[in-house]
Order: C-alpha cells, then sequence, then structure tokens
C-alpha cells in the first residue's frame, strides 16, 4: 500500500492552471488526470478510483457546484472529496452553497502553495488510510465469520467462549441499542394499537397519539445519541457484561484571551448538554490544564506570528486535535497553523453555529481515522 499509486483530478475550463497546479501537486505516488470541463471530469470519474478532486467553481456550461452535485448522485464518485478554488467570492452564503454542494474544503485565490500541498497532502493521506483500513476490515470480518463458526461448536460444548474484539464491540453496540431503545418501542407499539382500536373517539385517539409523538421524539434521541458514538467509552456492568455509553461528552478546551470571542464560542454550545467547554486565557495554563484533564478537542485563537501560539499548538497537535480561530482572514497566518500541525482553522468572522459544527464534526472524523489506523496497524 505504501508504494500504490493514487490518482486524483483537476477541473478547469483554463489549460495554464490545469499546467500550474499539475506542476505544483507533482509527486512519484501522484497521477494527476485533468479535464476542462465538468462534463469531461464526470467521465473520467466512471474510468478512474479518484482519491480526490480539485475544481474550479466558476466554468462555462457546467460550473463547480453543478458537477459535484452530479457527482453525489453516483455511487462511484459520491465518496471522492471535493476542493472548491475559487476566486469569485469569500461569503459565508458562498461558502456554505460549496459545502451542501459536498465539498470537504475551499481554496481561494490567488493560491498560496503551501496550504494547497498541505491539504491535498492531509487528503491523499486519509484516502490511503481509508484503503488500508477498508483492506484490514475485510480480513478482520473474515476472521470473525471464522470464529463465528469455532464459537457456535465450542458453545455447543459448553466449554469456553471466544472474545474477538471486534466482534465483542459490535455486541456492545447492540446491547446499548435494545437497552435504550426498548422502553420507548413498546410504548409506540402499543400506543399504535390503541389508536386503532378508538380511531372513532377522537379524545381517546388524542390522547394516545400524545403518547406516541412522546415515544417517537425519545428514538429520535437516543438515534442522535448512537451517531456520534466513540467506540473507546464502555460503560461495565456486574458480571462482566459490558455496553456502549451512548451519553458521553465531548470535552473541549479553549484558549482564548478575549472575552468576547469566548462568549461568541459559548453561545454557540449553550444548548449542547453533551459538549463541555472549558476555558484558559493563556497558553501556559492551557498546557497545565491539558496536564492534569482529560479533552477530546481544543480551540484556540492566533495572531499572526505568535511564537507562543505556536510552540503551545506543536506541543498539543500530536496529543489531540487543535482547531485554530485566526484573528483576520491571513493565508500566511493559516499556512503557519497548518505546518505547526493544526487539524484545521477557521477565521473569526466566520465564527457561527454552522461552521463550528461542520469544522468540528470533521476534525473529529480525521482524528478518529488516524487513531483507528493507528490501532489497526499495532494489531497487525
Amino acid at each position: 500500500m505504501e508504494k500504490e499509486k493514487q490518482y486524483m483530478i483537476i477541473v478547469d475550463d483554463r489549460p495554464e492552471n490545469l499546467l500550474a497546479l499539475e506542476g505544483l501537486l507533482e509527486r512519484p505516488d501522484l497521477e494527476i488526470i485533468k479535464a476542462a470541463s465538468g462534463e469531461e471530469a464526470l467521465g473520467l470519474m466512471l474510468e478512474y478510483d479518484f482519491a480526490l478532486a480539485m475544481m474550479d467553481v466558476q466554468m462555462p456550461d457546467m460550473d463547480g457546484f453543478e458537477t459535484a452535485e452530479l457527482m453525489r448522485g453516483s455511487r462511484k464518485t459520491r465518496h471522492i472529496p471535493i476542493i472548491f478554488v475559487t476566486a469569485i467570492s469569500k461569503d459565508q452564503e458562498h461558502v456554505f452553497k460549496g459545502y451542501e454542494a459536498g465539498a470537504v474544503d475551499y481554496i481561494f485565490k490567488p493560491l498560496d502553495p503551501h496550504i494547497i500541498k498541505s491539504k491535498v497532502k492531509t487528503l491523499l493521506e486519509l484516502n490511503k488510510q481509508k484503503k488500508i483500513l477498508e483492506k484490514t476490515n475485510d480480513k478482520l470480518q473474515r476472521t470473525v465469520d471464522e470464529l463465528e463458526k469455532a464459537n457456535k461448536k465450542i458453545l455447543k460444548q459448553q466449554k469456553s467462549v471466544i472474545e474477538e474484539e471486534r466482534l465483542k464491540i459490535l455486541l456492545q453496540i447492540s446491547g446499548a441499542a435494545a437497552h435504550e431503545l426498548n422502553q420507548p418501542l413498546m410504548t409506540l407499539m402499543g400506543g399504535i394499537q390503541l389508536m386503532e382500536m378508538y380511531l372513532g373517539e377522537p379524545e381517546k385517539l388524542t390522547e394516545h397519539m400524545a403518547k406516541v409523538n412522546v415515544a417517537g421524539n425519545r428514538i429520535s434521541r437516543i438515534v442522535q445519541k448512537m451517531q456520534t458514538i466513540r467506540k473507546d467509552e464502555i460503560v461495565s456492568y456486574p458480571g462482566g457484561q459490558a455496553i456502549i455509553n451512548l451519553d458521553q461528552v465531548l470535552k473541549v478546551l479553549i484558549v482564548e484571551d478575549s472575552d468576547t470571542d469566548f462568549e461568541k464560542v459559548k453561545g454557540v454550545f449553550e444548548d449542547q448538554c453533551r459538549i463541555s467547554l472549558e476555558r484558559v486565557q493563556n497558553f501556559g495554563n492551557g498546557i497545565r490544564h491539558l496536564e492534569e484533564n482529560q479533552f477530546d478537542l481544543v480551540f484556540m485563537g492566533y495572531n499572526h506570528s505568535d511564537d507562543e501560539a505556536l510552540n503551545f499548538l506543536k506541543k498539543t497537535a500530536h496529543k489531540l486535535p487543535v482547531v485554530v480561530f485566526l484573528r483576520q482572514d491571513d493565508e500566511m497566518a493559516a499556512s503557519q497553523v497548518i505546518q505547526a500541525g493544526a487539524a484545521d482553522y477557521l477565521p473569526k468572522k466566520s465564527l457561527n453555529d454552522s461552521s463550528l459544527f461542520h469544522i468540528i464534526t470533521n476534525t473529529l472524523e480525521k482524528s478518529r481515522l488516524m487513531k483507528e489506523s493507528k490501532k489497526i496497524h499495532d494489531k497487525l
């Protein structure tokens, strides 16, 4: 897998832009395919297994957004990460239109070579790790199937039970789901049966509809919790039983000296009971706080050429993901924090509910994938 070549497509209607990007991104393990239009790109995507697409937004006939939407409609291309390149607008509405179309990132013209190379390198590495995980998971699944067959024989003989890590996690998730869903499902089913019995009695029908609605909302909340499961948090019970904890809290540390900026971030999380936000006002206290407490994610403010902030970032980024809030929309500062190890960055003027939750989701997914990859490699 280390020597396996990856394919990337760059899409731009101007040949000089294609040549410039190709020269900038050229490396031995990467095959770059060029397309001069969205239509040509879609055709090439049926021939190649692309790890990444870099696409200009403004193109004649079919622009980048339209091409991305068509990609999302095809099973073969829907999971290809897209980086949009644009000189049109940095407006929030325009940027979110790109994210809705399927972008994983944006690069604004004039282009910064360091940022482009860093982002492409990160996404290609993630794709490589994903491929390794897929192959490893296939091997592990075959192992699980063989173990299940052996387990049935052993259970019949009442001798022992084989414990296999992947199977155990699946059983823990099933146990958690069954434990949490059992009561509201029973209420829901009973309410539906009673509604059928009292179709001609509006008062009783309304009463049972209310109970069904309560049960449905409870099931919805449980499903929402299950969608954010982190496999490393387990609840143990007497007798050796264990299930996944569905009530996990995301612990976030923010290093921010500005009260105004902190209150802005805090306001985003006010209604999120499963996100715990703690603040320190300087990087020295941040280091001590991280040594004494366990966190899942770090936010930090950064001003251009702040050496103390860069040192904090370099010490912290290899332990857990760090998202940097830039005080200005500064491409040079963005390049500095990416090279220092930041998982991502966000200009403070773009800080709002949608952008913050989008960046948290992406950052945690990258971190989870890296951790899982390391565990798989250690196990192998």
